[in-house]
């Protein structure tokens, strides 16, 4: 079976789509539907949610490679909001936010990597 390759322009655009979550979360107020989103589920379930798709979009913005890369920058990500909260009227920071940042990160890769073919190995002089 043929790996899967994503296309140079959904590339393009899950990268664009990372930025922008990246640029919601650290720089930009917090859009008024997410506190109702998180008063109406689980709050540990929205990090989850998010920081996976984040990890996602940035694994298939990479082209499938790197997902300990990819697991990591998302765990900076998290780190990075959680400690921008200190600063933020209104919003407390929470290792358990964190955690569940990490572990949307970890899901989403193992979940992408479970998905995805292994390329098939070329035998040479065979």
């Amino acid at each position: 079976m043929e790996p899967l390759r994503p296309t140079r322009w959904l590339r393009i655009l899950c990268g664009i789509a990372a930025i922008a979550m990246i640029a919601q979360l650290l720089f930009l107020a917090e859009p008024p539907f997410a506190e109702r989103l998180v008063e109406a589920t689980w709050d540990k379930g929205v990090h989850i949610a998010a920081f996976g798709a984040l990890a996602f979009l940035m694994w298939v913005a990479v082209g499938g490679r790197w997902p300990m890369l990819v697991f990591a920058l998302a765990v900076v990500v998290g780190a990075a909001d959680e400690a921008h909260q200190i600063y933020t009227p209104g919003r407390t920071a929470d290792i358990n936010d964190f955690l569940a940042d990490g572990f949307g990160a970890a899901a989403a890769m193992i979940l992408a990597q479970a998905i995805t073919p292994a390329p098939v190995q070329s035998k040479q002089g065979a």
